[in-house]
């Protein structure tokens, strides 16, 4: 609805301020009319998981009309989400939580404008926190890692509930404005200062790993606020929308760049598929580092190169940081996946400069390959590898947990790590072990039933790796 209101100096010389009240007052139910696009509806029947996703019946079911998750006699191992079937943009949330627990971090959340993380248990975006400490924090889940606004100690005593009694959530996303209300107590007030975060996603609710907990949630409600999508369509072409946007910005950084920097962006366009260089591109346009970052040599420092998988990649920032003005720490320009990928892209992450060292993997994605061929296939490459001139250093797979629906097998890696071990004493090749130096630190540094690290594990493997390198160099 539009109002159409005369100039208020014009009003209020033939009017007088009575009627300039009045019609602020209709203007201010004008503005109240188009802020909310639709009625708040339930997202949970308390019956049913219909609209919802995720582990049903493993690890969530439905009690006393509660979404729940958890067991007070077994404990929870990884984290695990059910989240919404379509996706939201502004909205405002209402809920109610309650949480029981004996050991662990004993700890769940409300997850908004997040995703899926492609064959994996965990989800990236918002997530209003909740238990172990964290009640009415906002936290940036499998993103930036990191809490980003939280209530102070005295707030939050005068609104958190004691362990075991229903709390209730408010949760308002309105563009880049993020509030969080706890028990009717504002506890965040968060505006979103990088344009690059998206700003549609699932909801979705979490149990955290590694505790003995039961978690619920029921009442969940949703008012969608103007302007955001309503239908699956609509969504989808929002979401287009941004992805064009962004695209729009990186394109425009990279036209600023030297013909040598705009090159490199050249082929991680082309290496780095379809899951990391959307991450990649909104890195860049919020001006963010990562590991694909463009190496300005130093001619007076030797010239290393990383070769590996997302593991690889978590620690190559790591490594950069602790061998800064001692080596020139590149990375190949692509989550480098099996040795199949390793035969048919090796030219391309070589490039045209000269090597002194490189530093490679493959293991976890070659875990199913037959150990014959994974070994046929890294002799082949440690021969090409050799014609660089260049020393080598293997560096043994980080160890994996069994995962019978990833199809997977602690032994597989032992198994391939044996095989490349007995390959690179009869090539001559210098190893990192960083099997062995991990394995006593996996409880702290990797995430459960999973084969990446916390922050904490890629920095220990990132400073063991330039440990090594720096040895080799001497």
């Amino acid at each position: 609805m539009r109002l159409k209101i005369p100039a208020m100096h014009f009003v209020n010389r033939f009017f007088g301020s009575a009627w300039t009240a009045f019609l602020g007052y209709l203007g201010f139910l004008a503005c109240s009319v188009g802020v909310a696009r639709a009625e708040p509806v339930a997202l949970f029947d308390g019956k049913t998981f219909a609209g919802w996703e995720g582990n049903i019946g493993e690890v969530w079911r439905i009690e006393d009309g509660a979404l729940t998750a958890g067991s007070l006699e077994k404990k929870q191992e990884k984290n695990d989400f059910l989240a919404t079937t379509r996706e939201f943009g502004d909205f405002e949330l209402t809920l109610k939580w309650k949480l029981e627990g004996t050991e662990g971090f004993v700890n769940g959340g409300v997850q908004f404008r997040s995703k899926r993380i492609p064959d994996h248990h965990e989800v990236i975006g918002y997530q209003a926190d909740l238990g172990a400490g964290y009640d009415g924090a906002l936290y940036d889940e499998s993103r930036r890692k990191t809490v980003l606004a939280q209530p102070d100690k005295n707030l939050l005593e005068k609104a958190a509930k004691p362990l075991g009694e229903w709390n209730e959530y408010r949760i308002r996303a309105e563009g880049p404005r993020i509030r969080i209300w706890l028990n009717g107590v504002r506890t965040v007030d968060y505006t979103e200062p990088d344009a690059a975060i998206e700003r549609t996603g699932i909801i979705a609710v979490q149990i955290h790993g590694n505790a003995t907990s039961v978690v619920r949630y029921k009442d969940i409600r949703i008012e969608e606020l103007s302007g955001e999508p309503t239908n699956a369509d609509e969504a989808a072409a929002r979401k287009a929308a941004a992805e064009q946007a962004i695209d729009a910005q990186y394109a425009a950084w990279v036209e600023t760049l030297s013909p040598e920097r705009r090159a490199w962006e050249t082929v991680l366009q082309d290496q780095l598929g379809s899951f990391y260089l959307p991450i990649h591109k909104r890195e860049k346009v919020a001006g963010r580092s990562n590991a694909w970052d463009f190496v300005e040599d130093d001619p007076a420092l030797p010239r290393v190169l990383l070769i590996g998988d997302s593991v690889s990649r978590g620690y190559t920032l790591a490594v950069r940081k602790a061998l800064d003005g001692r080596a020139n720490v590149h990375r190949a320009p692509a989550n480098c996946g099996p040795t199949a990928s390793g035969l048919k892209n090796l030219d391309v992450w070589l490039g045209d400069g000269k090597w002194d060292l490189i530093h490679f993997n493959f293991g976890i994605h070659d875990r199913n390959t037959p150990v014959a061929d994974y070994a046929a296939r890294l002799e082949e490459l440690v021969g090409r590898l050799k014609t660089t001139g260049a020393r080598l250093m293997w560096a043994t797979t980080t160890p994996i947990p069994d995962d019978p629906e990833k199809k997977q097998t602690a032994a597989s890696i032992v198994e391939r790590n044996a095989a490349a071990a007995a390959l690179m004493e009869k090539q001559g090749v210098a190893v990192d072990d960083l099997f062995a130096a991990v394995t006593p630190h996996l409880a702290e540094y990797q995430n459960p039933k999973d084969v990446h690290f916390n922050g904490a594990g890629y920095d220990f493997l990132g400073q063991t790796v330039a440990r090594a390198i720096e040895s080799a160099m001497k």
